[in-house]
């Protein structure tokens, strides 16, 4: 299970937990800077201290004021807005993307008569003090001269292309982009506006974004300056607890592409300006009675960038030795093979592993770098 599973199984019991409470009404069109924090994330000490370094793996930020907007008048294409922690403006939008949608998965279903697909390209930098994810945080809807908001699933276009919903764990100042889609009708295409609020706020605020298909975007950013946030991480072939599980990284293999293409000839090749990134573990099951490591471990990755490669979202394909494939653990039993991931190569020379219990909200994880 993934952490955005995780994560959604925990918001969906919060809004059931709700569901007998009328939620609130939304009468404000002012923007309002302070929002809901969202998921953190704590550093577990690693219990094998000898040779530990440290990674830098945020920054420390503050979170700005954005211009205020509304329906009437929202904030001209490529803006940026602030809503709670997050900075984001619309890049480019594509009035008519179904093409691009039908092409990206041939199971997707066509837009119903006087129906098209609406894209807009999104670029959103986190600003806060931990970390969080953008689809957990964010809502997004879009609405045009019909007065009916278009939501994000009863107007979904399916699996498309780029979609920023699949953007990991974003840490202080990492910045993520990527595609939201809509399916709606023909004649509200040209008065769109992408409304953006925090989900899980009740504050009411809210910002409005142009998505005028015929604007020229404005030359604006999203990123933030800030120091160097750090977190100690355990080295290369140390032992550290997390959880019932000793993990160590034995070795790395920074360009695994040649490994990964030759254990499987259906596997894709990284894009442009990417690798694959193999690290070698061993673990050790310290537990009282026996368990599986796949199903007990979250690993992820992180660079300079500051957005985490997710486990799915960034997978390699078929690997060398997975570890995933090894079989249940009793107490002592150990265990070791390879993990991958799909990375930016201007991330390889930072790289960390982000090791956590797949079933426990206590938050605590270990670091371990992926560097020599």
């Amino acid at each position: 299970m993934t952490a955005r599973h995780r994560v959604a199984l925990v918001i969906l019991g919060f809004l059931a937990a709700c569901s007998g409470s009328t939620g609130a009404t939304t009468t404000s069109n002012d923007s309002d800077t302070t929002g809901t924090q969202g998921p953190t994330s704590s550093v577990a000490e690693p219990t094998t201290t000898v040779g530990a370094t440290t990674t830098t793996v945020g920054a420390t930020t503050t979170t700005a004021t954005g211009p205020e907007s509304s329906l009437e008048a929202p904030l001209e294409v490529g803006r940026t807005a602030v809503v709670g922690e997050w900075r984001l403006r619309v890049v480019s939008v594509s009035a008519d993307g179904t093409e691009a949608v039908m092409t990206e998965n041939e199971f997707n279903d066509p837009p119903g008569e006087g129906k098209q697909f609406f894209i807009a390209n999104v670029e959103a930098t986190y600003t806060g003090d931990e970390s969080s994810t953008f689809w957990i945080d964010m809502s997004l809807k879009a609405v045009g001269d019909s007065n009916v908001a278009y939501e994000a699933f009863e107007a979904s276009c399916g699996v498309i292309p780029e979609d920023i919903n699949s953007s990991g764990e974003t840490f202080p100042g990492g910045t993520i982009n990527g595609n939201v889609c809509w399916s709606v009708n023909n004649a509200d295409a040209a008065s769109l506006v992408m409304i953006a609020e925090e989900t899980l706020s009740f504050d009411g605020s809210r910002q409005f974004l142009s998505l005028d298909p015929t604007a020229t975007p404005v030359e604006d950013t999203t990123s933030v300056e800030g120091g160097g946030n750090s977190a100690p991480s355990v080295p290369i072939g140390t032992s550290s607890s997390v959880g019932i599980w000793d993990i160590t990284v034995v070795s790395v293999t920074p360009d695994g592409t040649d490994a990964v293409m030759s254990a499987n000839e259906f596997n894709d090749p990284p894009g442009e300006g990417e690798q694959f990134f193999m690290a070698n573990l061993g673990a050790t099951f310290t537990g009282d009675e026996s368990s599986t490591f796949w199903i007990d471990m979250s690993l992820k990755a992180l660079g300079e960038s500051n957005v985490a490669y997710e486990a799915f979202e960034a997978s390699c394909g078929v690997i060398p030795d997975d570890i995933n494939d090894a079989g249940e653990t009793f107490p002592g039993g150990a265990v070791s093979g390879n993990v991958c991931w799909r990375i930016r190569s201007d991330d390889a020379a930072s790289l960390v592993m982000i090791a956590e219990e797949s079933f426990t909200l206590e938050g605590t994880r270990v670091f371990f770098s992926l560097t020599g």
